[in-house]
C-alpha cells in the first residue's frame, strides 16, 4: 500500500510539473507575442516604406482591391488605387492636409490632417491588450519577408478578431486577416511588395502632395475630427446620437463630421472601439430620400439598425450581433442631446 502511494504521489508531481511547464510556456509565447504586437503598434508606424498592397473581401460579397502605398514613416503617406470600384481614387497626406482626388467624379478635396495624440494613441495600445489576447501563430513569408504570425483572441466571446503578419526586422504589418465572431473570414489585406527606402524621403518632398493645378481646385473640408460629442453637434448644428450602453470593453473614440452618402448634406458620426473593433453611430437631422426605409447588411459583413429619436435618425453599424446594435439604440434618451455615456457594458 505505501508503494502505491509514492508511486500516485510521484505521478501527481509529474503531472504537476508538466501543467507548470505548460503555463509558463504559454505564458513565455504570450508575452512574446505581445512584444511583437506593441512593436508593430508603435515601431512599425515609423517605418518608410513602398509596395502594393491587396485588399480582398470575402462576406458578403467578394472582391479585391489593390493599392500601391508610399510611407514616408513620419506621418506624410500616398496611396493610389489601382483597380476595383476606387481605381484611379489618389489620397496625399503631408504630414498637415490630406488631399483626396477622385477623377470619375473631377473632384479632389482637401482636409486638416487628423492625427491622434500620443496619449490617445497609447490609451487605444491599451484597449487592444485589456480586450485581445496576442499568441504566437508561427511564421511565414510575405513578399518575399518574414512574418511572424499572431492571433489576437477576443476576451469577450462572440467578437471579431484579428490575424497578423508582422515584419521580423521592421514591426511593419505585412498581412492581416479579420474574422467575424464566428471564425469566419471577413476580408484580408497583404503586401504584394514591399521595399525599404535607402534613406527616409526627405522634408518637401513633391509625391506627398497633388500636382499644383489639383491643390488649386481643391474643395475645401472641414476638420476630421476627432471631436467631442459636444463639439460635433456644433459643428453639424443637431444633437447627436450618444447612447448610455455599449458593449463590454467599448469606449467612446471621438466624432467626426461626415456627409449624407444620398445627398450629401451634413451627418455625425461618433465611433466607439474596443481597440480593434469599431461601432459607427451615425445621425442624421433630415429626411433623405435616398435614404434606405429598412437597415440590413453593409458591404463588408457588419450589421446596421436604425431608431428615429425625435428629429435624428441614428443609424448604428458594426460587426457585432445585432442584438448588441439593437441595445445600444434602444438605450438613447428620448432626448439626443449629448451626455457621456455609462461604463461600458452596463445600462
Amino acid at each position: 500500500m505505501r508503494v502505491t502511494l509514492l508511486l500516485l504521489a510521484a505521478a501527481l508531481l509529474l503531472v504537476g510539473t508538466a501543467a507548470l511547464t505548460g503555463c509558463r510556456a504559454r505564458a513565455r509565447d504570450t508575452g512574446q507575442a505581445q512584444a511583437i504586437l506593441l512593436r508593430a503598434l508603435t515601431d512599425g508606424q515609423k517605418v518608410p516604406y513602398e509596395g502594393v498592397k491587396a485588399a480582398r473581401l470575402r462576406a458578403p460579397v467578394g472582391g479585391t482591391e489593390r493599392a500601391r502605398v508610399l510611407m514616408a514613416g513620419d506621418g506624410r503617406s500616398r496611396i493610389e488605387y489601382l483597380d476595383g470600384a476606387t481605381a484611379g481614387v489618389t489620397v496625399w497626406d503631408d504630414g498637415r492636409r490630406v488631399w483626396r482626388a477622385h477623377p470619375h467624379e473631377d473632384l479632389i478635396t482637401v482636409a486638416p490632417t487628423a492625427r491622434l495624440d500620443p496619449a490617445l494613441e497609447q490609451h487605444r495600445r491599451d484597449l487592444v491588450l485589456r480586450n485581445f489576447v496576442p499568441s504566437l501563430n508561427g511564421s511565414e513569408r510575405v513578399a518575399h519577408r518574414a512574418a511572424q504570425i499572431i492571433n489576437l483572441s477576443p476576451r469577450h466571446g462572440g467578437r471579431p478578431w484579428k490575424r497578423l503578419w508582422v515584419d521580423a526586422e521592421t514591426g511593419v504589418v505585412l498581412a492581416s486577416t479579420d474574422f467575424n465572431g464566428a471564425g469566419q473570414e471577413l476580408r484580408s489585406t497583404r503586401f504584394e511588395t514591399f521595399a525599404r527606402p535607402p534613406a527616409p524621403p526627405p522634408p518637401g518632398d513633391p509625391r506627398f502632395t497633388p500636382p499644383a493645378d489639383l491643390r488649386r481646385r481643391a474643395r475645401r473640408q472641414p476638420h476630421a475630427g476627432p471631436l467631442s460629442a459636444e463639439r460635433l453637434s456644433r459643428a453639424v448644428g443637431f444633437p447627436v446620437c450618444m447612447p448610455a450602453y455599449l458593449p463590454a470593453g467599448f469606449e467612446p473614440g471621438g466624432g467626426y463630421v461626415a456627409s449624407c452618402p444620398f445627398c450629401g448634406k451634413p451627418t455625425a458620426r461618433m465611433e466607439f472601439t474596443d481597440g480593434l473593433n469599431t461601432i459607427l453611430l451615425l445621425s442624421f437631422a433630415h429626411r433623405c430620400p435616398g435614404e434606405p426605409s429598412q437597415p440590413g447588411d453593409g458591404a463588408g459583413g457588419e450589421d446596421t439598425v436604425q431608431r428615429r429619436v425625435g428629429n435624428v435618425t441614428c443609424v448604428a453599424v458594426g460587426e457585432l450581433p445585432r442584438a448588441e446594435l439593437e441595445r445600444i439604440l434602444q438605450s438613447l434618451p428620448g432626448d439626443p442631446s449629448p451626455r457621456p455615456p455609462v461604463a461600458a457594458g452596463r445600462s
